[in-house]
């Protein structure tokens, strides 16, 4: 994941070691102790990068956050048609989730920061601008004649991203159990059906 902010290659190395280890044992399996064996330094070496467990989520959230709005605005702003720029994202998004089983936990999973205001700000901000950068997808589209406009925009944006949140959840709660490029490609295909004219 190539991201262009503040973190250093160690704070990157911690942060992807956060993200495995939710996926893997949970938020509450996520110890300092457990992070430290994982990343191969000693435990005072995680608190001079973050110096605090809350702080490192808030970070390893932010860091997630720009790698999703990376992939909304880099297709974006694509010169291609809006179905095009819809089934680039839909792939991406699924092959990020595919190449990183881990994020699922961490960006997907209702109630895994229930406890922790900031931290579910932080996925809701998220989800909002991804839902803006769509909408300003389906809104060309629809400018365009390419996308069917007797439908609202926030409900085709509903819609492409609930189904692509319920098949990945799906995949994640199934072990992985089957092929995820091959069962979103056809959902895809669907989706086009249904809301490119």
């Amino acid at each position: 994941m190539k991201i262009k902010q503040k973190y250093t290659s160690r704070q990157i190395q911690i942060i992807n070691n956060t993200i495995e280890l939710i996926g893997t044992n949970g938020i509450q399996g996520l110890t300092i102790k457990k992070l430290s064996e994982k990343t191969g330094i000693v435990e005072s070496a995680i608190y001079r990068h973050f110096k605090s467990k809350h702080i490192l989520l808030d970070n390893t959230l932010n860091y997630l956050k720009e790698y999703v709005i990376n992939i909304y605005r880099g297709i974006e702003k694509l010169d291609l048609s809006s179905s095009d720029k819809l089934k680039i994202l839909y792939s991406k998004q699924l092959e990020a989730f595919a190449k990183n089983p881990s994020y699922i936990i961490v960006l997907l999973s209702d109630g895994i920061y229930k406890n922790n205001v900031i931290l579910r700000k932080i996925i809701y901000s998220i989800m909002q601008e991804a839902k803006k950068n769509l909408s300003k997808i389906f809104k060309e589209g629809i400018k365009k004649g390419e996308i069917r406009n007797d439908i609202e925009n926030d409900q085709m944006v509903f819609i492409f991203m609930a189904s692509m949140r319920l098949i990945v959840t799906q995949w994640g709660l199934s072990d992985f159990g089957f092929d995820l490029k091959k069962k979103g490609e056809k959902l895809w295909n669907t989706l086009n059906h249904l809301l490119i004219k």
